[in-house]
């Protein structure tokens, strides 16, 4: 069965559908129903998320994109896209976290990608998942937010420090892999900066638990 996921590139607010039109990157994909047997993901120790929601997210499958590897010169490579799995999984985040990656997001696009034009903003989306994964569900207070900020900015510069980004879902890639070291001290010593004052580096709208702006590419999957 094809699907098309239609990627939202901003929110859509009242205003663009007053208009009945809207921005989106349409991706044709196919959906594997079978979670692959060689993805730790499944297995793994965690303390999140809870074994419902890992067989709900198993249940529902992934989907292979035709979207090839850049060193892949004939082109006959497929992706693999965890997007509406991310959907799912990351709806269920406490608010607290989900703020808390607003404000690292806001960093990361305003002063750590013109460090390197290497730099996706998924890499830190990564980091945030897998510090979700140790972390319990009860540190992410509200009251507390400042801690909670502070704990994620912690392993985001552990990971630049260390150059280890792995993935999320797959096995054996690192996303900071084809960074230079010259790139990875530039983004260290802009981490270092912020660490000084990152309310600084901050826009104040980070307060709002707004989930267009947390999942800017939510799925849209409709079969075709």
């Amino acid at each position: 069965m094809v699907l098309l996921i239609v990627l939202l590139s901003k929110p859509v607010s009242p205003w663009f559908m007053s208009r009945s039109s809207f921005l989106v990157d349409i991706t044709f994909s196919i959906k594997a129903k079978k979670w692959p047997t060689n993805f730790d993901w499944l297995t793994r120790t965690r303390k999140w998320p809870c074994s419902d929601l890992v067989e709900k997210i198993v249940q529902e499958g992934f989907h292979l994109v035709p979207k090839s590897h850049s060193k892949d010169k004939m082109e006959t490579t497929w992706r693999f896209s965890f997007s509406k799995a991310e959907v799912t999984l990351l709806n269920e985040i406490q608010p607290t976290a989900r703020k808390c990656f607003v404000c690292l997001k806001i960093i990361v696009k305003d002063f750590l990608i013109p460090c390197s034009n290497k730099l996706k903003t998924y890499y830190f989306k990564s980091i945030f998942m897998h510090v979700l994964e140790k972390t319990e569900p009860s540190f992410w207070r509200e009251d507390d937010i400042e801690e909670c900020f502070y704990w994620l900015f912690k392993h985001v510069t552990e990971a630049v420090q260390s150059k280890q980004c792995p993935h999320f879902w797959l096995n054996g890639i690192n996303f900071f892999e084809e960074l230079t070291d010259r790139d990875m001290n530039k983004l260290l010593k802009m981490l270092n900066k912020i660490k000084q004052n990152p309310s600084a580096y901050i826009d104040d709208s980070f307060v709002r638990d707004d989930r267009n702006e947390f999942n800017e590419h939510s799925p849209l999957v409709q079969n075709v």
